[in-house]
């Protein structure tokens, strides 16, 4: 794709303010091909001079008018469009189409010029930063560049709610649109919310999360006293008072760099509004502090911009960035949002995109994993249910850091443990999710490049044999288990199944051990089958047989990719027979996981917190990583609530109230089933409440 870059700049051997067009093919150098004097009208700008200008940072307020917008962006085009310049643009304009675009990117050297709403400019009746042809972009024109490396995913995403008790914004419905945008590519973003946090909470979550996106959703003001830019944090309207949330504070732009010193965003969205009549440079001072301290781009708000359009904006750029589109293509697909929903404000116009680096190179990312087998796993039984799972960003986060932690630009961590314990409550009325945490986990690490295979230990079992009649569910000893974990390993319905071939050595040694036989030595090239024997603890050698049983079965798992990690969840663990796990299947299966003696292996288990305290050595506690999950707090319910009704194409306000009811009864101290919105849906739907679904 090419890109035009018009810079506003004085040249070195030319006096007076200039503009120059050049033309850029993707890989290669740009090249000058018009120049122009700007228009007197902006020269005059530039020298303080604002004139008929100085209606500017009013226009999106009060007292204007789409007439006023209109007329001010046809004095941006005449006056920046002229001889020579518009003569190659009128060229250029004419072969772009819908279909093959042309990027642009607006350099302007002068701060002044910069304040200006260049995203209003209009050519006749067309405005051009509506135009499907042409993809706009502020910043500095760069020459061919290496792309930097594309990390692994998922996508880290950081939304900041910077006064979560001011009613003015409507963060939760924000949240909800970002978080269902970006659940339509389950597993491929991780997205986590602050709210109101301190200055060192701030810092430190950049830190540790090291988000690909920050988010920020709040106020940008000039800071009293002195016109600089500021974002507040915890900011209470009057007769407001805080709850919970640390004292006011104000992010200024001359302290953005300093807000972490280990790891920048790639790209800062500040959906923040201004109160009325704030200078226009306000927000643009603090994108240009982001970009400054290492940001690859910002998209800010050039003015007021009410909730309605930011959630909008919001939807529509996330939706976007799941669909893989560059950032320039996605603000201009979020700013076609806007347009076609909220008329009558050319709030369309209120987004502005600065970049220091292409668009290609602002989030970066790949999957080793084959995009094909990406979308028919993810479509899947079990994954493509993930879509209903709400919350749970600590918990997700540490599990994929505990499993296969990111590596860019170093380690977030030292390399996480090689066992991962999931704990939730026996109580079926509280189900916690704990399955669609193992998922997740596992759909994380098979994007990233690993082996994954789920097993559900309260399952059925056929011992392998297609032919065999299954076994009803309930305990199941040893060997059962052991088998469970190979019939998996090999069932086509896992992302990437093992060959059948990787454990015909296994079966032959599983067969004559059983038996009490020697083992065979050569190498078993023939299918062999598994011949269902159970084990015989009477038989000579009991505990040295079930050792070699396992240790074949490790040597087979690591023969089959020896430089791949495979990552294995076992669901429902305390299914298995309480002395067959104590006694056989921790020591010589879970044990050596845990302490490290098979690097290219993980293993997760999911089991009742009960039979988990009971049941796991204490003096292993140290080796392993534990989590546990239970309902939706009160605090989390109404945001939840909304996430849910719009990830499912539900109408959160005829349900409000049914939420409502479930929090009040939470706020005694309950937490709520991870079902409990499901089975709101299904009483909705019984009442008969029209207009259910948006």
């Amino acid at each position: 794709m090419r890109t035009l870059t018009v810079r506003i700049v004085t040249p070195e051997d030319t006096p007076g303010w200039h503009v120059q067009l050049w033309s850029q093919p993707d890989g290669h150098h740009a090249e000058l091909v018009a120049t122009a004097p700007l228009g007197e009208d902006l020269v005059r700008v530039a020298a303080g001079e604002h004139g008929q200008w100085a209606l500017a940072p009013s226009l999106f307020g009060a007292g204007t008018d789409t007439a006023d917008r209109r007329a001010m962006g046809e004095r941006l085009f005449m006056a920046t469009f002229r001889g020579e310049v518009a003569r190659r643009w009128s060229v250029e304009r004419a072969a772009a189409t819908p279909a093959h675009p042309v990027r642009v990117r607006l350099d302007v050297a002068s701060p002044v010029l910069r304040a200006l709403p260049w995203e209003l400019v209009r050519e006749g009746t067309q405005w051009l930063y509506r135009r499907d042809e042409l993809i706009w972009s502020r910043g500095p024109m760069r020459g061919p560049e290496p792309a930097p490396p594309a990390e692994h995913g998922p996508l880290r995403v950081l939304v900041v709610v910077c006064s979560p008790d001011d009613p003015q914004f409507r963060a939760d419905d924000e949240i909800a649109h970002i978080e269902a945008a970006l659940a339509g590519i389950n597993g491929l973003a991780h997205t986590e919310v602050l709210d109101g946090p301190s200055r060192y909470r701030l810092a430190e979550t950049i830190d540790d999360l090291r988000p690909h996106v920050l988010h920020v959703i709040g106020h940008g003001m000039p800071r009293p006293g002195t016109g600089g830019a500021a974002l507040h944090f915890n900011w209470m309207r009057p007769n407001r008072h805080p709850v919970d949330h640390p004292e006011p504070w104000e992010l200024m732009a001359e302290h953005v760099d300093e807000l972490s010193m280990k790891w920048k965003p790639r790209l800062v969205v500040l959906n923040a509004c201004r109160t009325a009549g704030d200078p226009m440079e306000v927000i643009g001072g603090l994108a240009a502090a982001f970009l400054d301290s290492g940001v690859r781009a910002v998209v800010s708000m050039q003015a007021d911009i009410d909730s309605p359009a930011a959630v909008i904006f919001s939807s529509a750029l996330y939706r976007a960035i799941a669909d893989s589109c560059r950032i320039d293509k996605a603000v201009a697909l979020a700013r076609r949002a806007i347009a076609l929903q909220v008329a009558d404000t050319d709030c369309w116009a209120l987004p502005v995109l600065d970049l220091t680096h292409p668009p290609g190179c602002v989030l970066p990312r790949s999957f080793v994993a084959d995009p094909h087998l990406v979308a028919d796993v993810r479509a899947r039984r079990g994954y493509a249910d993930l879509r209903r799972f709400l919350d749970r960003s600590t918990e997700r986060r540490t599990a994929w850091w505990t499993l296969d932690p990111p590596m860019e630009p170093e380690p977030v961590r030292e390399p996480g443990r090689s066992l991962l314990v999931i704990g939730g409550s026996a109580d079926p009325k509280t189900r916690s999710g704990k399955t669609w945490l193992v998922y997740w986990s596992l759909l994380a690490c098979f994007l990233r490049g690993n082996r994954v295979t789920y097993v559900d230990l309260s399952s059925p079992v056929a011992y392998g044999d297609p032919t065999r009649r299954a076994v009803a569910g309930g305990v199941k000893d040893w060997t059962t288990a052991l088998r469970m974990i190979r019939d998996a390993c090999q069932d086509p319905r896992q992302p990437e199944p093992l060959p059948c071939k990787a454990f015909y050595g296994f079966n032959a040694v599983l067969n004559a051990l059983l038996r009490g036989a020697a083992p065979p030595t050569a190498d078993i090239g023939e299918p062999v089958r598994d011949e269902g024997l159970g084990f015989d603890d009477d038989v000579s050698r009991p505990d040295g047989r079930k050792a070699e049983i396992f240790a074949t079965f490790f040597d087979a798992l690591a023969a089959v990719s020896p430089d791949r990690l495979h990552v294995i969840a076992l669901d429902n663990v305390h299914r298995i027979m309480e002395g067959a796990f104590d006694d056989v299947f921790y020591p010589l299966f879970l044990g050596p996981v845990a302490a490290r003696r098979h690097r290219g292996l993980r293993v997760v288990v999911t089991g009742q917190n009960e039979w988990l305290d009971n049941h796991l050595p204490s003096g292993d506690h140290h080796l392993c990583q534990r989590i546990e999950v239970g309902g939706f707090a009160a605090g989390d319910y109404m945001r939840l609530a909304r996430d849910y009704c719009r990830r499912n194409g539900l109408a959160f306000e005829r349900l409000e109230i049914l939420f409502q009811k479930i929090q009040e009864l939470l706020y005694g101290g309950g937490y709520a089933p991870v079902t409990s919105f499901d089975e709101i849906k299904a009483m909705a739907t019984r009442l008969g409440l029209d207009g259910l679904r948006t």
